[in-house]
């Protein structure tokens, strides 16, 4: 991989639409340095959307409590953030910043009233693998529905899959080109999500990982 990875990083690259803050997009990343370091646009006017008293000062809600939501939690609670942690179980780590809350991610209405009064929403849900063409669809799309209608902005935790075969480095201006089931889930997912954007409608960012290191990392 071209050198060492500290235990607990990951080799990342982040990707934004066009519309996300022109003049701010990231340089690809060779080593996470915290994902809310993310180069997301300005936040939006909010004076006239007044935050759920219970959601005042809850300002990330990061959905998926596995290997990579886990530690992005703890990466925001430690910089200083609220953080709420979303997952079916309702389980995560104990930590002063971080609430655990139990809610099923693909009901669109109910995850919206959980994450409601979170600046940015942080996709780190991770489908059975051998589900993806089945389980991604409906909670990518209740993922970036809850975007929209919160106006939190929008990071999601991506990979490589949407490329396809590639003779070369892999470069944000590839075309995703997926030939596999599981490649055009992906593919379709960021597509989505930056025709959302580009209309107008939210704000996203993809960070795509080639490689998860580190405890809790099921696979490398």
């Amino acid at each position: 991989m071209g050198g060492q990875v500290p235990e607990g990083e990951a080799l990342i690259e982040p990707f934004q639409c066009p519309g996300a803050g022109r003049g701010q997009r990231g340089a690809a990343l060779g080593r996470q340095r915290g994902l809310d370091e993310l180069p997301l646009p300005a936040m939006p006017d909010r004076r006239h959307h007044r935050q759920p008293r219970h959601l005042v000062g809850r300002r990330r809600a990061v959905v998926g409590a596995g290997a990579t939501g886990i530690p992005t939690a703890r990466l925001l609670a430690t910089a200083g953030e609220q953080v709420r942690l979303v997952s079916r179980r309702g389980s995560g780590p104990a930590h002063p910043r971080i609430e655990l809350v139990a809610a099923d991610a693909t009901d669109t209405a109910g995850l919206t009233a959980v994450t409601r009064g979170a600046t940015a929403l942080y996709n780190c849900a991770m489908p059975p693998y051998d589900q993806w063409p089945d389980q991604w669809p409906p909670l990518a799309a209740a993922l970036l529905a809850s975007a929209e209608r919160t106006g939190a902005d929008y990071v999601m935790i991506g990979n490589a899959y949407g490329y396809g075969p590639a003779d070369g480095p892999l470069t944000e201006d590839l075309p995703l080109a997926a030939t596999t089931a599981k490649g055009r889930v992906r593919a379709r997912m960021w597509l989505d999500a930056k025709a959302a954007c580009d209309a107008g409608r939210v704000r996203v960012t993809e960070v795509r990982a080639h490689d998860f290191l580190g405890p809790g990392a099921l696979s490398a």
